[in-house]
C-alpha cells in the first residue's frame, strides 16, 4: 500500500522538520505545498529534500487562491501522479498518533477501502518557558472531551464510485453521500501553540493576514480574533496564566467558559528513526518582529495595489476620452442613419397606403366573385334536384315498359294458343267466307 500526505504550509520554521521527519517513519511520501512563507520553512523544506526524503515541494502561487482549491489540487496530485492507495490530509502542526502509542503505519494498512475516516484531534499543551520545539517536550494534553474536532483519511478507490472533493482544513468531504468511519485506535496530536513568542506571532499574523484576503471568512478565524482583542485590550503584555487560558480553549467553542482540565500524555516517538533536528534553530525571535515584518509586506502589497489602481483610473481615463470621441461620431452617425430611416419610413408608408388600396379592390372583387361563385353553386343545386326528377321519371317509364312488354308476351302467347287449337283450324274455312 502507498501512503501519502498532502499539507499545506506557511511560515511554519520552528515544527516543519519534525513535521517531515516523524511522519516519514509510516508515510512512503509527503506532497507540500509551500506557501510563500517569510521565514526559514521554504529553506529547511529544500534541505531535507536534498537528504533524498521522499517529499515533493510545490510552491503555491504568491495571489490568493481558495485554500479548498489548493487543497484538492494536492489530493489530485497524490492520486494522479504518484497513484496512492491512501491520503492522509495533514496540517504543519498535526501529527498522526496511535491512541496507545506505537507505528500508526498497521492500522492504516487495514482501513477498508469503501468509506473514508475521521480522527479526532489531541491537544497538547506547551512549555511556555521553552523556546526550542522538541517533539519528546510534550507531555500535558487538554481534556479529550474538549476535541471534538477531527480530520480525514481517504482512500483512493473511493473516487472510482463518487466526486470526492475535500472541504478547507481537511475536516471532511463536500458529497456527504460517502461513508465514513470514526477510528479510535487513532489520534491527530494537535500543537498550534509551541511556546509564546510563537503562539503570539502566528495568532496576530493569522488573524491580520485572514482578514485582509478577500477569499477568506473572517468568522473562520475567530480563535485568532480572541488572542489578537486579549493583545489590544492589555497593551501587548499578556500573563502566562492568560495566554494558557488561551491556549487550553484552542479552536474550541465548548471550552471558551469552563476549566479545562490536563491530562499527562507524552508524545511517543520511541518507533522513530532519523528524527533528530539539523536545521532547526531556536525560536528566539521576538512575536512583534514577525508581526512587524508581516505589516510591512502588507503595505508592500497595499502600494502595489495602489500603483495597480492608479495605473488603472489612467487607463479608464485614456479609455474614456477615445470612448467619448467614440460616441460622439457614433452620434453623428446615428442622426444620419436616424434621418435615412426616417425618409425610408415614409416611402414605405405611401407605398402601404397604395398596396392597401389595392387590397381593398382585390377584396371587393374576391366578394364579387364569391357572390357568383355561390349562384352558381345555387344553380347546380337546381339542376341537381332536376337530375333527379328526371331520373325518378326514367325509372318510372322503364317501369311501365317493363310491364307492357310482360302484357304484350302474355297476349301473343294467348294468340299463338289460338292459331294453333283445333277449334281455330276447323273454322278455318268458315273465316274465308
Amino acid at each position: 500500500m502507498k501512503i501519502y500526505s498532502i499539507s499545506r504550509i506557511k511560515n511554519e520554521e520552528d515544527i516543519v522538520e519534525s513535521f517531515i521527519r516523524y511522519h516519514l517513519n509510516f508515510i512512503d511520501e509527503m506532497i507540500i505545498i509551500e506557501d510563500y512563507s517569510d521565514d526559514e520553512t521554504y529553506n529547511i523544506l529544500q534541505n531535507l529534500k536534498d537528504e533524498q526524503l521522499p517529499i515533493h515541494i510545490y510552491r503555491n502561487s504568491k495571489k490568493p487562491i481558495p485554500q479548498e482549491e489548493v487543497i484538492n489540487n494536492a489530493y489530485n496530485i497524490a492520486l494522479n501522479d504518484f497513484h496512492a492507495d491512501l491520503v492522509v490530509p495533514l496540517d504543519c502542526d498535526e501529527f498522526l498518533v496511535c491512541k496507545n502509542g506505537g507505528n500508526p503505519r498497521h492500522i492504516l494498512e487495514k482501513l477498508p477501502q469503501d468509506k473514508y475516516f475521521k480522527v479526532y484531534w489531541r491537544t497538547y499543551l506547551p512549555d511556555l518557558d521553552e523556546n526550542s520545539f522538541s517533539l519528546n517536550n510534550f507531555k500535558i494534553i487538554r481534556d479529550p472531551i474538549i476535541d471534538d474536532r477531527s480530520k480525514i483519511i481517504i482512500p483512493s478507490k473511493l473516487t472510482e464510485k463518487y466526486d470526492v472533493r475535500l472541504t478547507p482544513g481537511f475536516h471532511s468531504l463536500e458529497n456527504k453521500d460517502i461513508p465514513f468511519e470514526e477510528v479510535d485506535e487513532l489520534r491527530i496530536a494537535h500543537m498550534p501553540i509551541r511556546n509564546k513568542l510563537q503562539c503570539i506571532s502566528k495568532e496576530v499574523v493569522g488573524w491580520l493576514n485572514n482578514i485582509s484576503n478577500y477569499y477568506k471568512d473572517p468568522r473562520a478565524s475567530w480563535h485568532q480574533n480572541i488572542l489578537y482583542t486579549m493583545l489590544v485590550e492589555s497593551n501587548g503584555d499578556l500573563t502566562d496564566e492568560q495566554l494558557l487560558r488561551y491556549i487550553k480553549s484552542y479552536s474550541s467553542r465548548k471550552a471558551a467558559d469552563i476549566n479545562v482540565e490536563e491530562f499527562e500524555h507524552p508524545f511517543d516517538t520511541s518507533f522513530c528513526e532519523n528524527i533528530d533536528l539539523k536545521y532547526t534553530t531556536e525560536y528566539n525571535e521576538n512575536g512583534f518582529v514577525k508581526i512587524l515584518k508581516f505589516a510591512e509586506n502588507l503595505a508592500l502589497n497595499y502600494a502595489k495595489t495602489n500603483q495597480i489602481l492608479v495605473d488603472m483610473n489612467e487607463d479608464i481615463l485614456n479609455k474614456n476620452t477615445a470612448e467619448l470621441n467614440y460616441l460622439y461620431n457614433l452620434e453623428d452617425a446615428y442622426v444620419h442613419v436616424k434621418r435615412q430611416l426616417y425618409f425610408k419610413e415614409n416611402e414605405l408608408i405611401l407605398k402601404s397606403k397604395n398596396f392597401t388600396g389595392k387590397i381593398e379592390l382585390k377584396n371587393d372583387r374576391i366578394v364579387e366573385l364569391k357572390d357568383k361563385v355561390s349562384e352558381k353553386n345555387n344553380n347546380i343545386k337546381e339542376l341537381r334536384k332536376e337530375i333527379n326528377s328526371l331520373k325518378s321519371d326514367i325509372n318510372s317509364l322503364k317501369s311501365e315498359i317493363n310491364s307492357l312488354k310482360s302484357e304484350n308476351e302474355k297476349l301473343s302467347s294467348l294468340n299463338n294458343q289460338i292459331l294453333n287449337s283445333r277449334s281455330w283450324k276447323i273454322t278455318k274455312p268458315l273465316r274465308k267466307l
